[in-house]
């Protein structure tokens, strides 16, 4: 039987590789794409990331309760983030100045909590600004969904210089 995370961590994987390999142009940008770098859309999402799951780590289990939520509801159906609609919250806005040093330790801060995101009870959560409480395995698609945004944003800063 195929654990119900499988698909969202191996995407999530994936993502951090992508990371990776999207440093080497981190100073990067095209303003007709976004007034941010690359740099800023891998720091932005590294510290999302590993806010998400400090919080899934962190809240306790049994005060989790779900809610009827209009923005997640779109956000997860659609399975993207529509750009220039959310400002991203003070704690995960980094200077517009490449840190790839802060970035890879993000990285590993990342891999080390999702390395053991599996001993986490379902009901851990994650308290986003917009979208109502999150469970471990929403959550975990929140941030996959989220990484895919800024993702695709820095690749098109890089196809820009193409």
């Amino acid at each position: 039987m195929q654990h119900p995370l499988d698909r969202c961590c191996m995407n999530f994987s994936e993502t951090l590789d992508s990371i990776e390999q999207l440093l080497a142009h981190a100073s990067l940008k095209s303003e007709s794409v976004s007034s941010k770098s690359i740099g800023w859309h891998l720091h932005h999402l590294s510290l999302t990331n590993v806010g998400v799951l400090y919080s899934l780590h962190k809240n306790e289990p049994g005060n989790f309760t779900e809610e009827k939520n209009r923005i997640r509801e779109n956000v997860f159906g659609r399975g993207t983030i529509r750009r220039g609609v959310v400002q991203a919250p003070d704690a995960v806005n980094p200077e517009d100045v490449p840190q790839e040093e802060r970035i890879k330790a993000l990285l590993e801060k990342q891999r080390a909590l999702f390395n053991t995101i599996d001993t986490l009870p379902a009901s851990a959560y994650f308290q986003p600004p917009f979208m109502g409480p999150l469970n471990k395995k929403a959550s975990i698609e929140f941030i996959v969904i989220h990484n895919k945004h800024h993702l695709s944003i820095a690749e098109e800063v890089l196809a820009a210089h193409r």
